[in-house]
Parts: structure tokens; sequence; C-alpha cells
């Protein structure tokens, strides 16, 4: 795991659709992409809606965010095994 991910704002477009559906949206919302390095090599970006670098340090997040995977693939390996394909 990268132990310096490195941390952006982006803005996204509010697709025409969701804002037809919903005329409260705004044109725009914002996010964080968290960009690391897996064990592996892989480039990753995270995309979360926890705005405040300070409270959430993009490493706490990059760090949580790989725990899940090995949890959830564990969890996808189990029920193959236990289910068969």
């Amino acid at each position: 795991l990268d132990p310096h991910p490195t941390d952006y704002r982006v803005r996204m477009k509010v697709s025409p659709q969701a804002r037809e559906h919903n005329p409260t949206l705004p044109a725009y919302w914002e996010a964080r992409a968290i960009v690391t390095i897996s064990r592996h090599g892989r480039r990753r970006i995270l995309l979360t809606s926890l705005l405040d670098g300070k409270a959430w340090p993009a490493e706490e997040i990059a760090e949580q965010y790989q725990d899940r995977w090995r949890i959830e693939t564990s969890y996808r390996e189990l029920k193959q095994e236990m289910l068969g394909d």
C-alpha cells in the first residue's frame, strides 16, 4: 500500500437525468479522489464524500479501503467454495 497517497478535490457534473428527476440537485458535486498504489503495483483511485482531509486523512481512507477489499474478496472466495461455481 502506498504510504503517501495523492489527495485531490474533484468536481463532477450531476447528470441532466438526475437533475430532471430532482430539480433541487446542484449542477455539480464535489468529492475527494485519493490516488494510491496497491501492494501489487496497481494504481487505484478512491472516491469519497469525506471532504475534510484533516478529519479523514487520505492514508487512513486508503488503509480502510484495502482492509474492506480484503474482507470482500475473502467472502467471495468462501461463497464460491461453499456454493460451487
